[in-house]
């Protein structure tokens, strides 16, 4: 079976709440330029608290 979300997506839509498909639908309404770009943001910003910058 392949996996049709990455790990990192779905903490993205647990940390939220929502399924994968509820999560897409949201960013696309919030985001209209780009669906991934909360996923994108929220990467971003796990990435650099890991790293202790934030």
């Amino acid at each position: 079976m392949i996996e049709k979300y990455q790990p990192r997506y779905l903490a993205y839509c647990a940390e939220h709440g929502m399924t994968p498909e509820e999560m897409m639908a949201h960013d696309l309404i919030r985001f209209p330029g780009g669906k991934m770009a909360g996923f994108l943001i929220w990467s971003r910003k796990a990435a650099k608290s890991a790293r202790g910058e934030g």
